[in-house]
């Protein structure tokens, strides 16, 4: 029983940290259609 307990502790943390890299890309993707948007930023200056 203890054994499967932190398996499953290993997959929610897996998980959770999936979900924060996720996130982080979505943030940075955003962040530069925003500055695309605004006309500050050339997109290939971004993805360079």
């Amino acid at each position: 029983m203890h054994d499967t307990k932190s398996v499953t502790d290993k997959v929610k943390i897996g998980n959770l940290a999936m979900n924060v890299r996720i996130q982080d890309r979505f943030i940075f993707f955003t962040q530069a259609v925003a500055r695309v948007q605004i006309g500050k930023t050339d997109l290939n200056d971004i993805f360079e």
